[in-house]
């Protein structure tokens, strides 16, 4: 799960549905027009380069040759007009930034950022060196290179399994014994990552050096300035809810490569529903009957398992949604995966790209405030992927179900991994000084009811934990969002679990068409009717006791 590499930078991501795609005529980079102020033209110009790098981005990621008829050199000489006119300008209009009027200040200081820190999602560093640098951008360059060489080819009996399908795998193998050995040989990634759990190991010092990088942006601290409240607070929160879950679910104590599979009856049944060959059509589906068609939306593929490709999913743009020539051109998006064997979990986690990429489509907003806030954007991407615990979205769209308890008791427990990861970091982060295996071992224990292994590194299966320190927080704290924004669609749109053609547009219209434009907290409060709170997350931890 991971949304685009823009929104990772910038403390993320007519008509409001416009959802035909543009001809090609409007496929062209847009001039800069005349007599525009000093920020409209340079946000054109932002536009164009935009335009571009997502359209490199694309070609980069091995996904296809050329986009919209234009190979890379194209729009590399492309993006270099944009970039230098861009930066001339903005350089001068920064200087005189004072005069902007707030939203155009907010504006040029979200492009700034975007610009300056832009960087690819596929992996550029060498897993080789891992751990011997001093640059802490080179650090985590590194060891997200590891994701790539050492996740994507686990082995096990024979075969080799991305890290997606083992964990998938892990909540399927009936006998410990061979979840066992399944979990452990995950052991050269965790030692790629954190060696022996030395304090001199790679993730230790890439997490003390990005601490004290002064151009680090912690996002736990952007996470919880977008909903207006404090890092005390947030983990405050995230506390309540894996107490919650501690006490919902109070007995006896698992082995860690237990804990998946000890919830997950439920996933074991659905999987049995649905092929590898069936993931695409059955989501697909899914978001057509919410009036989100992927296929009429233009949404990109790119979900086999290849060398150099990037070891985790996430959804980007390949083309950027704004006026061009007096109209709207819907922007395009693209997934990335990598689906080896189906089942529910692949299914899960190609549900929630889909969140994302019908996002990017839905926005009406200008260039600048493209992008959403990041918590949101990940919390939204959920909204509709939670549907796949009910009974209502099982029978419809896999012909079969499982006791609808037992579907959300397996969706919560993924959830509050997410949520322990999100406590995790932020602990770390507060203190890079720390053990993080025993960290790790200790919040699991005390919330998960799972056996201390200080020895093992298993919490190092995620590459956003080396990636983007601090990125979690998005996953765990943003289901506080989804909780809350599903139970608003109840309200406003009744039953639409198994399908409501009305609930895009109203999504789009509450939440999706704004990007960024808009406060946050302002924007839930209004839709929502109070405050942001974890009150409807916590009923739902309840409801598996």
């Amino acid at each position: 799960m991971m949304t685009t590499r823009f929104q990772l930078l910038i403390g993320r991501c007519g008509s409001i549905f416009l959802l035909g795609l543009c001809a090609p005529a409007c496929n062209h980079v847009p001039t800069v027009a005349t007599g525009l102020s000093d920020i409209a033209t340079i946000e054109q110009q932002y536009a164009d380069w935009l335009d571009a790098t997502s359209a490199i981005s694309t070609i980069d990621s091995g996904l296809q040759a050329q986009f919209d008829g234009l190979d890379r050199n194209a729009w590399l000489a492309r993006q270099r007009q944009a970039a230098a006119a861009f930066s001339s300008q903005s350089k001068s209009v920064a200087e005189r930034a004072s005069r902007l009027s707030g939203e155009d200040g907010r504006a040029l200081e979200r492009m700034t950022n975007t610009f300056a820190d832009y960087g690819s999602t596929a992996p550029v560093g060498d897993c080789t060196r891992a751990g011997t640098d001093e640059d802490a951008a080179t650090l985590r360059a590194d060891l997200y290179a590891c994701f790539d060489s050492l996740a994507r080819e686990i082995p096990f009996e024979g075969k080799s399994y991305t890290r997606v399908a083992v964990l998938q795998m892990l909540g399927e193998i009936a006998e410990p014994a061979r979840r066992e050995a399944l979990f452990r040989a995950m052991l050269p990634l965790w030692r790629a990552i954190n060696g022996d759990d030395e304090a001199n190991s790679p993730y230790r010092r890439m997490l003390r050096a990005t601490v004290a990088d002064a151009g680090f942006h912690s996002p736990i601290a952007q996470a919880a300035a977008s909903i207006g409240v404090g890092i005390d607070q947030v983990e405050a929160w995230l506390i309540a809810i894996l107490e919650a879950w501690r006490d919902a679910t109070a007995g006896a104590y698992v082995e860690p490569w237990d804990y998946r599979y000890v919830h997950a009856g439920s996933t074991r049944e659905l999987s049995r529903c649905l092929t590898r060959e069936q993931l695409l059509p059955v989501v697909q589906q899914w978001f057509a009957d919410l009036g989100a068609d992927p296929r009429q939306l233009g949404i990109l593929y790119d979900l086999e398992p290849r060398a150099g490709k990037a070891p985790l999913a996430y959804s980007d743009i390949a083309r950027l949604g704004r006026e061009v020539d007096g109209a709207w051109r819907s922007a395009i998006s693209r997934i990335s995966g990598n689906y080896q064997q189906g089942g529910f979990g692949e299914a899960d986690e190609l549900a929630h790209e889909h969140g994302h990429a019908i996002t990017y489509v839905a926005v009406r907003t200008r260039p600048a405030f493209f992008f959403a806030d990041i918590l949101f954007d990940e919390a939204f991407a959920d909204v509709a992927a939670w549907s796949l615990s009910t009974a209502a979205w099982q029978q419809r769209y896999l012909g079969c179900s499982a006791n609808e308890r037992d579907s959300w008791r397996a969706r919560m427990s993924i959830v509050m991994l997410d949520v322990a990861w999100g406590l995790f970091e932020l602990r770390m982060l507060r203190d890079p000084d720390r053990d993080p295996n025993a960290l790790w071992s200790d919040i699991a224990a005390q919330y998960l009811h799972v056996v201390p292994h200080p020895e093992l590194s298993w919490w190092a299966v995620r590459a956003q934990l080396v990636d983007e320190p601090g990125y979690m927080i998005n996953y765990g704290l943003g289901a506080v969002i989804t909780a809350e924004v599903r139970e608003r669609a109840r309200a406003a749109l009744g039953a639409w679990d198994a399908g409501n053609p009305g609930w895009y547009r109203w999504a789009g219209e509450q939440y999706l068409r704004h990007g960024s434009s808009t406060p946050l907290p302002s924007r839930l409060r209004d839709s929502l009717g109070h405050a942001l709170s974890p009150q409807p997350l916590l009923r739902q931890i309840a409801a598996v006791r």
